[in-house]
């Protein structure tokens, strides 16, 4: 490598000939990466080109539908639905936003001039001035490099203005300020002309030499590490104050401060690295970039190549599938057609779209799922603690569902209907700055590293049907890391593992140029803001596209809801509906939204919900909202209100500290206000703000220093738009009071078009951590619809973005014989709770039989269809509910365990590991009769004694077309043999009839022999079902899923007898009132996918281990190929059953050559796929094969044969 180096630079002037730059100014569609053979960079190989990972999704489950993307803009307006709701669309665009600022400025911190007659400063020399700062020094001391050298910033940035400056000189020692830059080499002189005309040559100085990007600067600094510790600033001409905020002075974050651009190829933009072509180097020609955010709405391209943040590198490989287009799964809807060949991002709902990985023990890639599952809430369940991974101590100072310590990841449950998984990430950033005829970024946006997770929920179900949840994961991969890791409220790191339990490690995301920011270091960064961009138009189109008809977006409203502001909820639009901040199951739900309408009611001809009207029509136009919801932790103290105290706190979440809007004719970016007649920035071709990342940074971060009169006038607002005074504005917040009298409400039609940014804004984030975001769209017909879904959104988000949930899953194991299939599973689903209504509603279980390894489960008669004749899912092969006497006696709000010595609960002891000590049964009934059994008569311990009272079976009231089962009782699942014993003279009839509880009143024995499998792991499995309707030989897949009762409501039975009309209600348990609220079917969790999930197993039934050849078979015999023993290539096999659990095969043809040797282990029977040694498919014919015994039985060996027909 370092040979290259030097063999390249000799040849650098031939190849820059050849290379020919790329004066577009944008990356254009000739989109690539790679090396163009002008240097060594490219070392660590290129991302491929991300338009081959864009992939999109369809969230279409409810009301609430929108088409989405995986370039950072999630919703646009080329590609439908685009923010639908109900019949027409309203959203042209939704886009993730992250930010970072450039300098940090000098007016932060205290200034002192001096000369050398200070003590401080005698090192200046003689008629030289400068300032020095103590504090200054401090802040850029809280960093070090690895010499213990101050390195929080990288520089001192001066002239700053539209985000752009100039790098000042870094002198070697305070008393070097001011002097010459120059010295005589190769002879003696002070000056230039004593120096030549002594044959010398005037040159920099080394210490200039090392800085070359500010030799003619005109500010010099210098920090001085000795006793003195300060930061010294010397200017050589245009002096300004660093205490003024007007001094355009600032030092320089590490990650603005990177090597200048060169040229741009058509593979990557070139960057100055310096004679050594090092990345990242001393020696390369750094320039100021300035403050930066990544978006991806700015760009008017199509397609939109331009813009910041792309799909992340073998997206298509590593998050979804290319297996199936969206014409493949969604060209039967109004969205889209058959011909749809645009690739689909991971769906929950739809495994074929998920990405492949192999399974290590099968052998055989499997879909997975690339995205997170939902939390189980542990709280009120302390006996679960320890097998959940809950910290005791953290969840136990606060067991309550505001404490993320008590949530658990529940793998296997998804958070809605159809989650949809998607990555991005910000390495072609730079690509979307245009380049001016000096060959310089007029933006200069850049890279930060971030890879971005992202899923959005939809929502079938009728009460959140209205509403879109997206949550976010940010992490930082600007460097290598070797554990990635979130931090907890107390600051702490914790470091996150994959899903085979390994910590999570990755190298910092390659650059288009092969190379790695800072030389792979990356940067921990500082002050950063993460945000969202909303455009609403009401209306847009409809659910099939842009609508030109229906399209008006110049004449649209704005409001702004909290429940907790007085003034808002006492008004006259609102009072109506609110009367503040409704309470549910003890949690006071903050309801905090900016919403958008049509101000008159109509649009395209369609009407409903404006100002004006201020009356809502079903199906018409309706309202949209949206509210930030999770944000990182505070790093720093912060005053958000501008009051001179902190109000958020490190370890607390700065949940949303800005909030802004504008008309889109002015949105952040723009050179000058826009029209109709003069549009539009972001156009091929079409300039925009040389300050268009700072500007939208300021906006995220509520920053509203040096602004020009149109950006304050644009960005930030006060009740009072005539003055806009500094003395009532709010720069984190703008006011929506004085909308009306603004010129852009004015302009033309009375309206705005509508665009708002929502941010949350200081933190740090450090490479390799990751922090969570998210926000939510709501829809409403009106106010109070709007209220409605808004505070169940709320209590969803409390939820972590869960409506009501089915059980946990059981974990399920299989065993087999000949001819027979074993399936045993947990009763860990009986004791889950709704984490929404926190009611154990367990009703039963399922077994679910597929001979296709679950494409299917059952045949066309097993079909499940809904009421609209929709296909809706599959019969079970058996179900089991609980009896109609463990119905009535089941607890709803939890059970207690207690410990029961001698049928009795001693109710001083109070963990299971004391009462096993004192000889005990630690459970949650009564075991009056010590079988360990519940019996009918066995009270369960419920917690505040609320029982269900009712039996559950038959159709679902909400869902008729499903079952809640016919009272069967588990009995038959558990595999106890229970009797009374102790009764000499009663017969055996009349024994096997007795109930338990019969027998030990009589002063009998109750005895009970139970044969609970358990697997290697040490996990007890509670129940077991026999299946004997399988063939040996043959491959099965099973699914045992727990189902509840639904959210149930009070019934009304109305019976007519003669005339006289009855009306009985039959009242349910719902002590929360969640049924009166929102009644719900019954909810089943899901069957799986693959053997990774705990409730899914296949096998193939056959003898188990045997001690002699007794048993031996080989099936089926004759083979034909084609039979239904082969269903694809790899299925193909031959079974041997009856096996040794250790043996060798051998199989030969009928001369004696041998085909195949196979070395066997374990239980159950042995399987060859009817390839030889060399891989290759045998043919028909006769077949013998051997077995030899290689256990201490010593059997002789086996002689057999088989047939092969193709």
């Amino acid at each position: 490598m370092i040979l290259f180096k030097y063999i390249l630079l000799s040849l650098f002037l031939t190849f820059a000939i050849m290379a020919e730059p790329d004066e577009a100014d944008g990356v254009g569609e000739h989109f690539s990466a790679g090396h163009n053979g002008l240097s060594r960079i490219g070392e660590y190989g290129y991302p491929n080109n991300p338009m081959n990972d864009r992939a999109k999704g369809f969230s279409i489950q409810g009301k609430a539908r929108s088409a989405l993307l995986n370039y950072g803009a999630y919703i646009d307006w080329d590609y439908n639905p685009s923010g639908g709701w109900n019949n027409y669309s309203y959203l042209p665009s939704v886009a993730f936003m992250a930010g970072v600022p450039g300098y940090l400025s000098t007016s932060d911190f205290v200034w002192e001039n001096c000369d050398n007659s200070n003590p401080v400063c005698e090192s200046l020399p003689n008629g030289i001035t400068a300032w020095y700062s103590l504090d200054a020094y401090d802040s850029w001391s809280e960093s070090l490099n690895n010499l213990g050298q101050p390195a929080r910033f990288s520089g001192i940035v001066y002239n700053l203005e539209n985000d752009q400056g100039d790098l000042s000189l870094n002198r070697d020692d305070v008393s070097n300020l001011g002097t010459s830059r120059f010295e005589c080499e190769s002879a003696n002189g002070n000056t230039q002309n004593e120096c030549e005309s002594n044959l010398g040559d005037w040159v920099n100085k080394e210490e200039v030499l090392d800085h070359s990007y500010a030799k003619d600067a005109f500010v010099e600094w210098v920090i001085d590490t000795s006793d003195e510790e300060a930061i010294f600033i010397h200017f050589v001409e245009d002096e300004v104050d660093p205490n003024s905020s007007d001094s355009k002075l600032g030092f320089v974050y590490p990650w603005a401060f990177r090597p200048k651009l060169e040229a741009r190829f058509n593979e990557y933009d070139r960057y100055d690295y310096g004679i050594d072509d090092e990345e990242w180097t001393e020696d390369d020609y750094y320039h100021y970039y300035g403050a930066n955010t990544a978006e991806s709405w700015m760009s008017r391209w199509s397609p939109k190549t331009n813009t910041d943040w792309h799909a992340a590198t073998k997206s298509s490989v590593n998050s979804h599938s290319t297996q199936f287009n969206a014409g493949d799964l969604f060209g039967n809807t109004i969205y889209t057609g058959d011909g749809d060949t645009y690739p689909l991002l991971a769906h929950s709902n739809y495994p074929t779209t998920w990405p492949s990985a192999l399974n290590t023990e099968t052998l055989e890639d499997e879909p997975f799922w690339p995205g997170w599952y939902g939390d189980e809430y542990y709280g009120d369940d302390p006996d679960l603690w320890i097998d959940a991974g809950i910290d005791a101590a953290l969840c136990g100072s606060n067991p309550s569902r505001t404490n993320p310590e008590c949530w658990k990841e529940l793998e296997g449950r998804f958070i809605s209907d159809s989650d949809i998984y998607m990555e991005f990430d910000d390495r072609w950033a730079h690509r979307a700055n245009m380049i001016n005829s000096d060959n310089e970024y007029e933006q200069a946006g850049y890279p930060l590293g971030l890879t971005v997770m992202n899923m959005a929920h939809s929502y079938g179900v009728s009460y959140a049907e209205d509403i879109m949840f997206v949550t976010v994961k940010v992490r930082n991969e600007s460097g290598d890391y070797d554990y990635a890791f979130k931090r907890n409220k107390f600051g702490q790191k914790e470091y996150l593992l994959d899903y085979n339990d390994e910590f999570i490690s990755g190298e910092g995301l390659i650059m288009p140029d092969g190379t790695k920011l800072n030389g792979g270091k990356g940067f921990d960064y500082e002050k950063m803001a993460l945000g969202f961009y909303m455009d609403a138009d009401v209306l847009m189109g409809n659910l099939e596209g842009y609508n030109s008809a229906l399209h008006t977006n110049a004449d649209d409203f704005m409001e702004y809801y909290d429940c907790a502001n007085p003034d808002i909820v006492n008004s006259e639009e609102w009072s109506p509906y609110t009367d503040g901040c409704p309470v549910v199951d003890g949690d006071t739900l903050r309801i905090s939204m900016a919403m958008i309408y049509d101000y008159n009611g109509e649009s395209g001809g369609v009407e409903g919900f404006g100002y004006e009207s201020q009356a809502g029509n079903s199906g018409g136009l309706g309202i949209v909202a949206t509210q930030l919801l999770d944000s990182p932790y505070a790093t720093k103290p912060f005053d958000l209100n501008q009051d001179g105290f902190d109000d958020i706190f490190p370890g607390e979440k700065l949940k949303m500290t800005d909030w802004h809007w504008f008309d889109w004719y002015n949105r952040p970016g723009v050179v000058a206000r826009e029209g109709n007649n003069n549009c539009c920035a972001g156009d091929p071709g079409k300039p925009m703000a040389q300050n268009k990342e700072e500007i939208q940074y300021k906006i995220m971060a509520g920053d509203n220093s040096n602004l020009s009169d149109n950006e304050n006038l644009w960005y930030f607002h006060t009740a009072n738009p005539d003055t806009d005074s500094n003395s009532e504005l709010n720069p984190h917040f703008d006011s929506l009071e004085g909308l009306m009298e603004t010129t852009f409400f004015n302009q033309g039609e009375e309206g705005l078009d509508c665009v708002l940014i929502m941010s949350c804004a200081p933190f740090d984030l450090e490479v390799g951590e990751e922090v969570d975001f998210s926000f939510c769209i709501i829809y409403g017909e009106d106010r109070s619809d709007l209220l409605k879904n808004a505070e169940f959104a709320q209590i969803m988000y409390n939820a972590h973005y869960q409506g009501y949930t089915a059980p946990r899953k059981p974990k399920v194991a299989v065993t087999s014989d000949h001819n027979l299939v074993k399936i045993h599973w947990t009763d860990s689903p009986q004791t889950s709770k709704d984490v929404i209504t926190s009611y154990t509603d367990f009703e039963g279980f399922k077994i679910y039989k597929s001979q296709d390894g679950g494409e299917t489960w059952g045949n066309e008669i097993g079909k499940v269809y809904d009421g609209d004749n929709v296909f809706v899912g599959w019969q079970p092969y058996k179900q089991f509910d609980l009896s109609a006497a463990q119905d009535e006696a089941f607890c709803v709000l939890g059970f207690e365990d207690k410990c029961y010595i001698d049928g009795t609960a001693d109710e001083t002891i109070n963990d299971e590991a004391s009462c096993g000590n004192s000889g005990g049964s630690w459970m949650n009934f009564e075991d009056l009769n010590m079988d360990g059994l519940w019996n009918p008569g066995e009270a369960y311990n419920c917690k505040e004694d609320i029982k269900r009272g009712i039996s559950v079976s038959g159709e679902d009231p909400k869902a008729p077309w499903f079952s809640l089962g016919e009272n069967s009782g588990l009995d038959d699942i558990i595999p106890c043999d229970c009797s009374c014993n102790g009764c000499d003279n009663c017969s055996e009839e009349f024994l096997n009839q007795i109930s338990s509880q019969d027998c030990i009143d009589s002063g009998w024995e109750w005895d009970c022999d139970c044969d609970y499998y358990t697997d290697s792991e040490g996990t007890v499995y509670q129940y077991t079902y026999v299946d004997s309707l399988v063939t040996d030989g043959f491959e099965y897949t099973y699914s045992v899923t727990a189902y509840d009762t639904g959210v149930m409501s009070d019934e009304y039975i109305i019976s007519v007898d003669d005339g006289q009309v009855t009306i009985d209600t039959l009242s349910v348990p719902d002590p929360n009132g969640w049924g009166a609220i929102n009644s719900f079917q019954y909810l089943e969790n899901s069957k799986g996918t693959t053997e990774y999930d705990d409730n899914f197993v296949k096998v193939i039934p056959g003898y188990n281990a045997q001690n002699n050849w007794n048993n031996v078979y080989v099936s089926p015999n004759p083979f034909i190929v084609r039979s239904s023993y082969e269903t694809d290539d790899v299925s193909i096999q031959l079974t041997f059953n009856g096996l040794t659990d250790q043996c060798k095969i051998k199989i030969y043809t009928v001369t004696g050559e041998i085909v195949k040797e196979i070395r066997h282990n374990g239980d159950g029977p042995e399987f060859w796929n009817l390839r030889n040694k060399n891989n290759q498919e045998v043919a028909s014919g006769l077949y013998m094969y051997t077995i030899e015994d290689l256990t201490s039985n010593n059997n002789d060996p086996y002689i057999g044969k088989f047939v092969v027909i193709r």
